[in-house]
């Protein structure tokens, strides 16, 4: 088959990065098939209402939406799919997405699974009549069951209402798929099935998994969660907030503080390495990560110290899983179990994306993808460059989007709160001030405001002088470049002249306003009588105001 292949960068959505990766020629092993009567007798076609929620069956989240051995009346008054096979079915939480999942216990080498009806206003069938659309399934394999190439699973959809009778859409292998571990299978939506299902209603659409697995027969179980629609112009399942964890090992006095997260159930994918954020990971020290549900860890993998100690990199996981999986999980742990002593302490910060693809789930998708984002716009830039270039590397097999966690340096990290940054205590005739309130305080990106000023007096005799002058601006930080977006200036200064028996002779008082907009001064200020009080009549003429062009990589950014 000929594939070809776009990469589009980039999308920025609060402060992540998303790249696309396209390729066209892509579909399950041996394509959709054309095969399926379509029925022509209007008699006794439209069946019962369901009477389970459509997104209770499409999320496996109950026994009584599927049965096992084909059991469920097909209509025809046949009982002719009963008996080919024999299992078992029960719920799990080990899932990914809803509160469960189906296990299919002790399941015969040929097996079939059929849903209870569904409607056509399941929240999962959105983009069901989509050119390109095709339905997914994530599966588990049982860890006992032996060689994965081997195994199989077929999708077929009835739907009578809409003369639609076994419609058969092809047959995905499980080829690469990790045993215990949920792999995304997708069977492409012919344009029958298409034409006939897409913006119809109905209440009547079935679905029929039917499993192979020659070999011996497994003691393990099969496992089945979100059944599910997917179209190229629906948007993926959206990225959640990252898994930001952060491990501390001290060495005196011995503490260890894990960092732990629970968060919706979503994906999240093994890391290739974990990045030392303060310390050092030593010779011989080594670090674990638990990924599973409920606080139970279901997979728990150990990095060991890289070169140089910086770096904790992936030694082995529970289960034969390797770096780049994606895995469903409901709660994440990371343990500093060794690392330099001589250090003082260990800290180890991990970024982990939440359904980095969307929903999709397993082995070899997409290569890992860093936890460590850079301190610095150059540094997220060099860090971007490689997993790029590790991205289009990688044969594609379908459209992707890669939506990555926020660097540090676009990250909010605190809330503009005045904090007086004035170096030492002021000189007793000269109390000077500055005040800020700063989003991400040292960041490549940051928001913040300023006010700086001061006041000074003399006296002398009788005569007495002050000079106040104040500064308060709003400012922008961009790729670390700083811009002023808009500025106040004020100052006065008053003289109360030379003391005479009548009085004080020839007092004054002076002062300023100045008020610019991107370092352009706006017309009406000036020079102002302090005994009236600051006053300025600014135009409201509109104007406009350019800034010079932002460079930084491959972008070139301008404001107007």
């Amino acid at each position: 088959m000929k594939r070809t292949r776009k990469v589009g960068l980039w999308a920025f959505g609060g402060g992540s990065l998303a790249v696309a990766l396209l390729t066209a020629g892509a579909g399950c092993e041996g394509g959709p098939a054309s095969g399926g009567a379509v029925g022509q007798s209007n008699a006794a076609l439209h069946a019962p209402a369901p009477s389970i929620d459509a997104n209770v069956i499409l999320g496996f989240e109950s026994t009584d939406g599927w049965s096992v051995n084909g059991d469920r009346d097909d209509h025809d008054g046949n009982d002719d799919d009963r008996g080919r096979g024999h299992g078992s079915l029960a719920t799990t939480i080990a899932r990914t997405q809803g509160t469960a999942a189906l296990a299919l216990t002790a399941p015969s080498h040929d097996v079939l699974l059929a849903s209870a009806r569904v409607a056509s206003t399941g929240a999962a069938l959105a983009g069901l009549g989509d050119p390109g659309s095709s339905f997914a399934v994530d599966v588990a394999l049982p860890a006992d069951l032996g060689d994965p190439d081997d195994a199989s699973l077929e999708l077929s959809v009835s739907c009578r209402s809409r003369h639609l009778d076994e419609a058969h859409l092809g047959r995905a292998t499980f080829r690469g798929a990790r045993p215990d571990s949920y792999q995304t299978l997708k069977f492409a939506i012919d344009d029958r099935v298409r034409t006939a299902l897409g913006g119809a209603t109905f209440d009547d659409l079935e679905f029929r998994l039917r499993v192979h697995s020659p070999g011996h027969r497994p003691a393990g179980a099969f496992r089945f969660d979100n059944l599910r629609v997917h179209s190229p112009s629906t948007p993926p399942a959206g990225a959640g907030q990252p898994l930001d964890l952060t491990a501390l090992l001290s060495y005196a006095p011995a503490a260890n503080t894990p960092g732990q997260a629970s968060f919706p159930v979503g994906v999240v994918q093994v890391p290739q390495s974990l990045h030392v954020k303060l310390g050092s990971a030593g010779n011989g020290g080594s670090a674990t990560l638990d990924l599973g549900f409920g606080g139970t860890p279901s997979i728990t993998c150990t990095f060991a110290a890289a070169q140089g100690g910086t770096a904790y990199d992936l030694a082995s996981c529970t289960g034969g899983h390797q770096a780049g999986d994606l895995v469903g999980a409901d709660f994440a742990r990371l343990t500093v179990v060794a690392g330099d002593p001589a250090a003082g302490s260990t800290k180890v910060r991990a970024q982990l994306a939440l359904n980095p693809v969307g929903d999709q789930a397993g082995a070899g998708v997409i290569p890992p993808l860093p936890t460590f984002w850079g301190t610095t716009a150059a540094s997220t830039s060099q860090i971007l460059d490689a997993y790029t270039a590790a991205l289009t590397a990688k044969p594609a097999t379908e459209h992707v989007w890669v939506t990555t966690p926020t660097p540090d340096s676009a990250r909010r990290t605190s809330d503009f709160s005045p904090v007086d940054t004035t170096n030492g205590p002021p000189p007793p005739n000269d109390p000077p001030f500055h005040k800020a309130g700063h989003a991400n305080p040292g960041g490549d990106f940051d928001a913040y405001w300023a006010l700086d000023g001061g006041l000074s007096t003399s006296s002398s005799g009788g005569h007495n002088t002050a000079h106040f002058d104040a500064d308060a601006s709003m400012h922008a930080v961009l790729f670390g470049g700083d811009s002023t977006i808009a500025e106040v200036k004020v100052a006065a200064d008053t003289d109360t002249g030379v003391v005479q028996q009548n009085g004080f002779q020839s007092p004054s008082a002076t002062g300023s306003l100045h008020m610019y907009l991107f370092g352009q001064e706006i017309p009406g200020g000036g020079d102002v009588d302090p005994s009236i009080g600051f006053k300025a009549d600014l135009s409201t003429g509109e104007q406009t105001f350019n800034l010079p062009p932002i460079t930084f990589w491959v972008f070139s950014i301008t404001v107007g």
